[in-house]
């Protein structure tokens, strides 16, 4: 297939999705840039053709527009502004893709599964290029340590990446069923696959594994929804489900931070100080809790991690304020900022692109909504550049799609 198919020589918006969804997966420090220029082209275009897009269906994004305004808000009284300031930086995507999405005409399903298409493909290249620096590192260096975890992720976190790559394996299962192979090639199609499940195990990241089970299961009960032949799809999907479990508890690495995970989670309570990621959380999860039933209306931007902090250092856990630790879960994180209103205003959100989903007929898309809520039960996901943009990127690309033709939605 020709590289041309996938530009568009009369719709700047959509070449500048399919650029952007590349870009995602493969390096956070580039993606700002060419999400001002999309703006600035959205914006030329809206005034050249007089013309913008809103419409009642986009009126929900105008939640994390509100948000963002309670978020600006409250840094007169942030005690550590500079903070602040950062995390409203990181949090300008939450006013960035409200405008695109009233500033951009609805995609096609073509283009839409284009976008998609070009995500995948750049989660491919980051996987292929994060194992072989990978391999590389661990012989100069002389230990495993780089072929797992942070490390293996580069730049990225382990959970956001895996987040990543389980929508990757949704896809090329989904694919794959249908006989739908990516390059035309299927050997290389199942051979990706298999590399996909690997890389999301050797990540180890608890949240993955789950997210990644979750994907191979999904696309079982998609294809029995669609009519796929039923014992080829079981057959795949049995084969991914296996494959997954079986390299879970045979790679050393990943294998320990599982049987570690399932020891701490059987404790009631970290009877010392918290050192392991899943003691960690039911430290943060409790000091959350705590600050927001003694702050109803949150205690600001900025000031967050100060209070968190101070709750640690109350409980004895010194370890996670040295690690200056966030909520590590989104819902109580935005509790904590923004308080109960905050917390309603977002969970409201959430209710209305599920129920958007569902009307859609994406896979897909219901997919993204489960696996990210899922997600942010372990990690405030939203509160760094590799999970607010990926998040509200999609959201305004499935936004924009336009449902009401006869074009097949395979995603």
């Amino acid at each position: 297939m020709s590289w041309r198919s996938y530009i568009s020589t009369d719709n700047g918006h959509y070449n500048f999705c399919m650029l952007i969804a590349f870009l995602i997966p493969l390096h956070k420090k580039y993606v700002p840039g060419f999400l001002g220029l999309f703006l600035l082209y959205a914006i030329y275009y809206a005034i050249k053709r007089r013309r913008w897009y809103f419409e009642k269906s986009t009126s929900h994004f105008l939640i994390p527009v509100a948000l963002y305004g309670m978020m600006a808000l409250g840094l007169s009284a942030a005690m550590d502004e500079a903070s602040a300031l950062k995390e409203l930086e990181y949090k300008a995507s939450m006013l960035l893709f409200p405008m695109l999405a009233i500033l951009t005409p609805k995609f096609s399903i073509k283009e839409a599964q284009q976008i998609l298409h070009s995500f995948v493909i750049g989660c491919l290249v980051f996987m292929l290029f994060a194992i072989g620096y990978g391999i590389y590192r661990a012989a100069i260096f002389d230990s495993r340590e780089y072929l797992t975890y942070s490390k293996l992720g580069i730049y990225f976190h382990p959970t956001y990446m895996a987040m990543y790559q389980s929508l990757t394996l949704l896809v090329l299962l989904m694919r794959g069923m249908k006989m739908n192979f990516l390059f035309r090639k299927k050997w290389l199609h199942w051979s990706l696959t298999m590399l996909v499940i690997l890389f999301i195990v050797m990540l180890a990241s608890k949240a993955g594994l789950i997210s990644a089970g979750i994907s191979i299961l999904w696309a079982l009960f998609v294809s029995v929804r669609r009519g796929i032949i039923h014992r080829h799809a079981i057959a795949v999907c049995f084969a991914s489900l296996v494959l997954l479990v079986g390299l879970t508890f045979t790679l050393p690495l990943t294998a320990q931070r599982v049987e570690n995970a399932t020891a701490d989670a059987a404790q009631a309570a970290p009877t010392e100080v918290a050192h392991t990621s899943t003691e960690l959380r039911k430290v943060t999860w409790t000091a959350s809790v705590d600050l927001i039933k003694h702050n109803p209306f949150g205690v600001g931007v900025g000031n967050a991690s100060v209070e968190m902090n101070r709750s640690y250092i109350q409980m004895g856990q010194n370890y996670a304020a040295e690690k200056n630790l966030n909520a590590h879960n989104q819902f109580l994180q935005v509790g904590v900022e923004l308080g109960w209103i905050g917390l309603l205003a977002f969970v409201f959100f959430l209710i209305i692109h599920t129920i958007k989903a569902i009307r859609s007929r994406s896979y897909f898309y219901q997919a993204l909504i489960g696996l990210s809520m899922l997600n942010f039960l372990f990690e405030s996901f939203l509160e760094v550049q590799a999970g607010v943009v990926f998040f509200y990127f999609l959201l305004m690309i499935f936004d924009r799609i336009d449902y009401n033709t006869s074009e097949t939605i395979w995603i």
